[in-house]
């Protein structure tokens, strides 16, 4: 399965509806735990909210642009070639500081049934 990022319309990200995210794979694209593949830009100032996914982990890769990752009780400045491990439940949100779009993916990945 091919999927070209310039043929993938935006959609909005679901718990920040301002915010637009065009999806390469979701959970019913694979017979894995990958539950999503996002890429996303975020224009300069903006940022998606605090908020957990409790069944899920998620990894994100930055691209480029520059911005501030909140990941639990501490915050982090983030760029190109950075990646973040986000465990299931951990309350998490980022922000644009910089000037230029801050452009990442984001994986997301099922957790296994206990």
């Amino acid at each position: 399965m091919k999927v070209q990022l310039a043929e993938t319309l935006p959609v909005p990200v679901t718990h920040d509806p301002q915010l637009l995210k065009r999806v390469l794979l979701k959970d019913a694209d694979t017979r894995s735990n990958l539950k999503m593949l996002n890429h996303t830009a975020m224009e300069p100032g903006q940022s998606f909210r605090l908020h957990s996914h409790p069944t899920m982990e998620e990894v994100f890769y930055f691209l480029s642009g520059e911005g501030v990752f909140t990941l639990g009780e501490e915050a982090t400045t983030v760029s190109a070639g950075d990646c973040l491990y986000i465990p299931a439940s951990t309350v998490h949100a980022c922000t644009n500081i910089g000037s230029e779009p801050l452009v990442f993916l984001a994986f997301g990945i099922a957790l296994e049934p206990e």
